[in-house]
């Protein structure tokens, strides 16, 4: 494991074949709420946890993810970026820089915890480590 990621989990990481957690979360795009149910019925979903748009390293993979996400709808798989910051935060970013795909915020990383990856001082940013492998 890289010295600049510790994981800290409240449950081990998803497999293959578990059930994801259920959320309901305030929408970082856009006004309202996205909730995993809106995609379990109907979709394959590829979720993507970010530690917030402060960090350089998340933006970036935040872009990333919405280039891709245009392709993996094409294959009929829809992608939500789930971002750790406040639902106004992220409104206002993502004004300036559209995202290619949904995102939904949850600034206290539980949504993180559940799916078995959070972070290190999570709700302190201050004390999260930063680098390319996280």
């Amino acid at each position: 494991m890289s010295s600049d990621l510790l994981i800290e989990t409240d449950r081990s990481p998803l497999r293959p074949g578990d059930q994801a957690p259920e959320f309901t979360l305030p929408a970082g795009d856009r006004d309202g709420v996205i909730s995993l149910a809106e995609y379990v019925s109907r979709t394959p979903l590829l979720l993507g946890f970010f530690r917030g748009t402060y960090c350089p390293f998340c933006r970036w993979g935040i872009a990333r993810m919405g280039q891709a996400s245009g392709r993996l709808r094409a294959e009929g798989v829809e992608s939500l970026a789930v971002v750790a910051t406040t639902a106004e935060n992220a409104r206002f970013y993502f004004r300036f820089r559209p995202p290619q795909m949904r995102v939904a915020t949850d600034p206290e990383f539980a949504t993180h915890r559940r799916y078995g990856c959070s972070l290190p001082g999570a709700g302190r940013r201050s004390q999260m480590p930063c680098g390319p492998h996280g």
